[in-house]
């Protein structure tokens, strides 16, 4: 890539999806993109999320070099819907765990498991500014390869079934192996992601989002003019929740790992040949019990009617015997 010298007060977010060009590209990149052949087609959602705004980038550099682009920003437009998405990522920080993961620890991991490539998309940047709170996260755009999302009751092949558990397997692996090598458990070599005493931006970014979040929620239903008894179903959901994510987030001594987080079926994108997965939305990494990210795999990748003992077990075994195929750190 082709460096040039962009001024520090030159970098911004984009206030209008219209800003998102050549000019801007170039500075926040650190390379000269050409103004010719330049597309940028907002409101081009990955999946089912609503969480940020995504705007799909063709163009080239100076050279002649192409690149395919997703820019991801903060929700934009004044609707309630917009706002409440807007509050809900700002709150709990998920663009800032994002960031952190593609620039902080996603380094670490490749370092441990060089493999652990082959199932995340190309990081550029990604940068937060403070007045007015705004984010962007520039990634490599999979479409063009031949990916897209499985959506929430579209199932994947038993290939890919297999291939996210081992890939779980891999994270959860690399991550203690990384607090191994370096003889530090994850909490210290992250302080950013666990606190024990639950007064870190993580495990406060998730409080939020359970208690302040999902009033919020019950808030936007009521716009929405949703039936008096969904709220009042929805409401009687909101006791239980707190102890349950208490407990997923919890130190738990040797069996604590880092964990996605938000591993269900449409976070993964697929290839058409169906023989290459790749995993998305880092928003909510942390340090946690391995078996949360498991368990939202598996109930998000079985077909209700596969949902049995025999099933479960076979795709536990299969994570298990991925993990220890790994292991040459002495884990037990």
């Amino acid at each position: 890539m082709s460096k040039v010298e962009i001024p520090t007060n030159a970098i911004a977010i984009p206030e209008n999806l219209e800003d998102v060009n050549h000019t801007w590209l170039s500075s926040i990149l650190g390379i000269s993109i050409s103004p010719s052949n330049f597309l940028a087609t907002p409101n081009a959602q990955v999946g089912t999320g609503f969480l940020s705004q995504i705007v799909r980038v063709s163009c080239e550099e100076l050279d002649g070099t192409p690149l395919k682009l997703i820019v991801k920003l903060l929700p934009q437009g004044d609707s309630s819907n917009t706002d409440f998405a807007k509050t809900i990522v700002v709150d709990a920080a998920f663009d800032v765990r994002e960031i952190d993961f593609y620039s902080i620890i996603y380094p670490d991991l490749i370092q441990v498991l060089p493999e652990l490539k082959d199932y995340m998309c190309h990081f550029y940047t990604g940068f937060i500014t403070e007045n007015p709170r705004s984010s962007v996260i520039v990634m490599g755009d999979l479409k063009p390869d031949g990916y897209k999302t499985i959506n929430f009751g579209n199932y994947l092949s038993e290939f890919q079934m297999e291939e996210s558990v081992k890939f779980m397997a891999k994270f959860h692996y690399a991550s203690n192996a990384l607090e191994y090598k370096k003889k530090l458990p994850l909490d210290q070599i992250y302080p950013f992601l666990h606190d024990k005493n639950a007064n870190e931006p993580t495990k406060q970014s998730f409080f939020t989002f359970f208690i302040n979040g999902l009033a919020k929620l019950d808030a936007f239903f009521e716009k929405e003019n949703c039936s008096v008894e969904f709220r009042d179903y929805f409401k009687s959901l909101l006791p239980d929740q707190i102890p349950i994510f208490t407990n997923v987030f919890r130190a738990m001594n040797k069996h604590t790992s880092l964990i996605h987080g938000d591993l269900w079926s449409n976070n993964l994108l697929v290839q058409d040949d169906g023989k290459s997965i790749k995993v998305i939305d880092w928003q909510l990494v942390a340090c946690g019990d391995p078996s949360y990210d498991l368990a939202v795999l598996i109930i998000s990748i079985l077909p209700p009617e596969r949902l049995k003992r025999d099933e479960v077990e076979r795709l536990l075994r299969l994570y298990f015997d991925t993990y220890l195929e790994l292991s040459d750190f002495g884990i037990e």
